[in-house]
């Protein structure tokens, strides 16, 4: 059997300015997965080169994994994406 769930403290870190949300989202990923419309789609933040979607390499470069766009990606110490 598994352990019991436990319960963690949590608080919220950040958040999305209420300016930078737009609503109603409607795509073909919310409608084929059956959810309503979204007010912001975005990836978590990227603490260190583990998490899913984004990905930091060491040298400075940030990878996106996007849907419609490839991998896109930028250098975090110039600014310039490629």
């Amino acid at each position: 059997m598994l352990a019991a769930a436990w319960a963690m403290e949590t608080q919220v870190f950040t958040r999305l300015p209420d300016e930078f949300r737009v609503h109603d989202i409607k795509s073909a990923w919310t409608c084929a997965r059956g959810s309503g419309p979204l007010h912001l789609f975005l990836e978590g933040p990227v603490f260190d080169r583990k998490p899913n979607g984004l990905k930091s390499h060491r040298d400075g470069r940030i990878f996106v994994a996007d849907g419609h766009h490839g991998i896109p990606s930028f250098d975090s110490n110039t600014d310039v994406a490629s």
